[in-house]
């Protein structure tokens, strides 16, 4: 399942998008360290590693930016949320 917002001005979107990236348990940024961090959530800098140690049940936060697996990663996962966020 995939979600997406659209960034705007102070809009409901983005306190959702806010509330969803708090409860992800990993966060895919191209501009942040990738890592753990203090509430063990995981910091990756591509698709594919989220992907990969995705569990069934775990959320997978987009920040903006453009993202795209990069070899086949076909994850066997069927409760995977990936939630994106873009301007």
């Amino acid at each position: 399942m995939i979600e997406h917002y659209e960034s705007g001005g102070g809009s409901s979107s983005d306190s959702a998008a806010d509330s969803d990236r708090s409860a992800a348990k990993i966060i895919v940024s191209r501009d942040k360290p990738r890592g753990v961090t203090n509430d063990k959530r995981f910091i990756l800098n591509d698709l594919e590693s989220a992907l990969r140690i995705a569990k069934d049940g775990d959320t997978i936060f987009l920040e903006d930016g453009v993202y795209a697996p990069l070899g086949t990663t076909s994850p066997e996962k069927s409760q995977v949320l990936i939630i994106n966020e873009f301007n």
